[in-house]
């Protein structure tokens, strides 16, 4: 009898679980009506996008370059999610509609300067044999544009073309159409010798790799008073001459102005490093304070400490390991002294090797080691 009903029960139990998964499997449990619907609204976006793009890929060549001319923005292959659609389709028509040797004429002459830059960026992604002689030519094109996506950059239309032309460091793998040494230190001298090219980023990595030898002394120093290249004053601190001291312990001064102003001040901490004089000494206690005190309160400050830091560095004495030790605790260790690299006024040398400095020390443990017990 327990038997039977034993079985009854089992039997029951089995059913139910059976009409359970069916009615999981049921389309009104897994929403496919609402799966549907979302459907038809992902393809009717879709279709708004291709009906954009149509509409980009047969525009005429006046129609990019009036669309380019009205902004300074720049795009370029690498299109992604933050990238205007309009400018991607005009980087795409144009390099569709013109030959070499139209872009080669737009880069020269056309009035607006993103059909310039963008010109020249198809060639170079053409790799055009003309596009060094091109950056000669265009090296007094101080007009500006703005170019990226995540982060916009904004600098002249001349810097433009030597960024892309520049020996950078991509692995091995030269993918991109690159000046040859020989080229990049005959555009490094004309940077160098010809005046009011400050406008052109790379001029400050060149600068930095200049060694101070007295042919460039005047040169130097003409850039920085008369040609506003703030970043020569590093390179005219490496040469040590008292009349020259002025002018870094000014630049010092403007630690607590605003934008610029700071900036101006660590590229004078960044000078110190270059030319470590006692008689700055005193100023880097008082950048130190000023520091302590807007810590918390504002991170426009962190380049001075870094370079702070980095100067205090440079002295290599028991003064200058306690002057470290006592400003990281005063910040509560937000120096981080025990980092293995000292920072310099340089840039990135994993993506630009070709760029030889003074020896930067690779730790502040040598000098702890020595001095700060």
């Amino acid at each position: 009898m327990n038997r039977f009903w034993n079985t009854i029960v089992a039997i029951v139990v089995v059913a139910t679980l059976l009409a359970g998964c069916g009615n999981s499997s049921s389309e009104d449990e897994y929403g496919f009506d609402e799966l549907e619907s979302l459907w038809d609204e992902d393809e009717e976006t879709l279709s708004d996008t291709v009906d954009v793009w149509e509409r980009y890929y047969t525009m005429s060549l006046d129609s990019v370059l009036a669309i380019l001319s009205s902004n300074r923005y720049v795009p370029n292959c690498d299109y992604g999610l933050e990238s205007p659609i309009e400018e991607y389709g005009c980087y795409i028509r144009m390099n569709a509609l013109c030959d070499n040797e139209k872009l080669h004429s737009l880069t020269k002459t056309h009035p607006a300067p993103a059909v310039r830059a963008l010109a020249f960026d198809i060639l170079h992604d053409r790799r055009y044999e003309g596009c060094y002689q091109l950056v000669k030519d265009c090296l007094n094109d101080t007009s500006l544009i703005e170019w990226g996506s995540c982060s916009i950059w904004t600098e002249s239309v001349a810097s433009f073309m030597v960024d892309r032309m520049r020996i950078v460091n991509d692995g091995g793998h030269y993918t991109h159409l690159r000046m040859t040494p020989e080229q990049q230190r005959e555009v490094d001298s004309i940077l160098i010798f010809t005046p009011n090219m400050g406008h052109i980023d790379h001029l400050k990595w060149v600068l930095e790799k200049l060694p101070p030898e007295l042919k460039y002394y005047s040169r130097i120093r003409s850039m920085y008073l008369y040609e506003g290249v703030p970043s020569s004053l590093p390179t005219l601190a490496r040469f040590r001459n008292g009349q020259d001291f002025k002018l870094v312990e000014e630049a010092l001064e403007h630690y607590a102005d605003d934008d610029d102003g700071v900036k101006l001040a660590e590229i004078g901490l960044n000078a110190v490093a270059n030319w470590p004089d006692k008689r700055f000494w005193p100023m880097l206690r008082k950048i130190r304070w000023f520091v302590v005190q807007n810590y918390h309160h504002d991170c426009v400050y962190f380049g001075l400490q870094q370079g702070c830091i980095n100067a205090a560095y440079h002295y290599y004495s028991p003064r200058a390991a306690r002057y470290i030790r006592t400003f990281n605790d005063l910040t509560f260790g937000g120096m981080m002294v025990g980092w293995e690299f000292c920072r310099h006024y340089r840039h990135d040398l994993d993506n630009h090797p070709e760029i030889i400095t003074q020896k930067v020390p690779r730790s502040y443990k040598r000098m702890f080691r020595r001095y700060d017990n």
